[in-house]
């Protein structure tokens, strides 16, 4: 996976639930690889130029795109009503009718999920294209991408020489607005999968994990490359 100009990239994504950790995995991954690793890993996503877009059209905040209020509904922009599923005489949790106001606006999130399935539906690629030819454009060599969520752009990584899919899981994950759309679940079945990571116990024991996994890497590209001269060397004989 150590490159240079002319070499294919080096490709790792990650993928797992919302909150789970990618990006802090993803981070302390690089920081790992690029003790020993050139060029340096850098740290991509897909849905960075979704985001990007959200902003632009909906006028959402950076708190709301890459922060803490991506589950805040925001009032500007209601949902469209529908049938009321009990009024606000019969629950029993002593809550009525702002129960379900709150309910019919969107969340941030949710206008993310929906706004990059709306491209998907047209072209199943759209994202991945768009990254891939970013980093084509920028010639980067080994990129990390934080937030794989769909079967195509675990391909687009695993297809090419020195992918690796890292799976994150975590127990007690924190509640998110619509979990049981698409971008959360499809990949739910385990989708060529090179490393699971198990997120549990902290932040030093994810450090750790990221050790091992940057360890493992490294071994195994410096085998693929001795057998790759080994192979090299046979057919010139």
């Amino acid at each position: 996976m150590v490159g240079g100009k002319g070499i294919k990239m080096g490709l790792i994504i990650v993928s797992g639930h919302a909150r789970v950790g990618k990006d802090s995995f993803a981070l302390m991954l690089a920081e790992e690889l690029n003790k020993t690793q050139y060029p340096p890993f850098v740290m991509m996503a897909y849905a960075h130029e979704l985001k990007l877009r959200c902003q632009q059209d909906f006028d959402l905040s950076y708190e709301q795109l890459w922060g803490e209020d991506k589950e805040v509904y925001d009032q500007r922009y209601p949902k469209t009503r529908g049938s009321l599923p009990f009024c606000g005489g019969n629950r029993n949790d002593g809550k009525g009718l702002e129960v379900l106001e709150e309910r019919k606006h969107w969340t941030a999130r949710e206008i993310m999920q929906e706004y990059g399935q709306f491209f998907r539906q047209i072209d199943n690629d759209f994202w991945v294209k768009h990254l891939m030819r970013l980093i084509e454009d920028k010639e980067y060599v080994n990129v990390i991408i934080t937030d794989g969520r769909h079967k195509n752009e675990i391909d687009a990584v695993c297809n090419r020489a020195g992918g690796y899919h890292i799976r994150i899981e975590r127990s007690g994950k924190d509640e998110v607005h619509n979990k049981q759309h698409i971008s959360e679940t499809a990949l739910d079945e385990g989708y060529r999968v090179d490393f699971t990571v198990v997120n549990n116990k902290g932040l030093d024991e994810l450090k750790q994990t990221a050790k091992d996994v940057a360890k493992f890497i490294i071994n195994s590209e410096k085998i693929s490359k001795k057998l790759n001269m080994k192979e090299n060397k046979n057919g010139k004989e």
